[in-house]
C-alpha cells in the first residue's frame, strides 16, 4: 500500500500503520460496493498483514515482522 523506503534509502517509520488504516479502507470498499475491482487489493492487504505480523508478540509495530 506504499513504499517501504522514503527519500534516499531511510527507512520509514509509520508504514505498517498506514498499511493497515490503507488495508481497512480497501476491506470496507470491497465490502459496501461489491466491486470486484477492489478485492485482489483488499486481499493483497490482508495477506502482507498475515505475512508481517510479529510471531512472538502478535503485533507489527513499525516494520514487517515487528522489527521496527
Amino acid at each position: 500500500m506504499g513504499s517501504w523506503w522514503v527519500g534516499s534509502g531511510s527507512k520509514g517509520m509509520d508504514d505498517m500503520y498506514a498499511h493497515g488504516i490503507a488495508t481497512t479502507a480497501l476491506c470496507e470498499a470491497f465490502g459496501m460496493t461489491r466491486d470486484p475491482k477492489l478485492l485482489e487489493p483488499a486481499q493483497a492487504g490482508v495477506n502482507f498483514l498475515a505475512f508481517a505480523q510479529n510471531a512472538n508478540t502478535g503485533g507489527w509495530h513499525y516494520a514487517p515482522g515487528g522489527l521496527g
